[in-house]
């Protein structure tokens, strides 16, 4: 089975039912929630987190359509002085395959750092291999 949606263009989506469900409860909590691919690549951010990061309406992130980016495609939107730390520690991990853990500031539609994210990935070697990294985030 497979689900369908369209965003605000109307272009249709499809989604397994689990990564359906899991962007249906992400859009529900109050939370600022996000997920990555198994390769790194930022796949998904919850409405809160996209309105949070001024992204337009049509925006990948929004549907978990931007199975495209690089690995690495969420640094920019860090703070300068958290990117070098945050881009070693998840190379390492998607390199190892092993747990890893960092903490770092998230730039807002204005420009300021209001957010603070971690990145958890925890589990076994092959798990972390085939599994994607989730996160949330804080105000601070």
């Amino acid at each position: 089975m497979v689900v369908t949606a369209l965003d605000v263009n109307g272009v249709l989506h499809q989604h397994s039912p689990p990564e359906a469900q899991l962007q249906a409860t992400l859009n529900i909590v109050p939370a600022y929630a996000w997920y990555a691919r198994p390769n790194g690549a930022l796949a998904f951010v919850n409405e809160r987190t996209a309105n949070y990061l001024g992204l337009p309406k049509d925006h990948p992130l929004r549907f978990g359509t931007g199975a495209g980016a690089d690995w690495d495609s969420h640094i920019p939107l860090l703070h300068a002085d958290d990117r070098e730390e945050t881009r070693r520690v998840w190379s390492d991990c998607l390199r190892t395959g092993c747990a890893g853990e960092v903490s770092f500031r998230v730039r807002n539609a204005e420009g300021g750092y209001w957010l603070q994210s971690s990145e958890r990935s925890q589990g076994d070697h092959a798990y972390l291999q085939s599994s994607a990294r989730q996160g949330t985030m804080i105000r601070i």
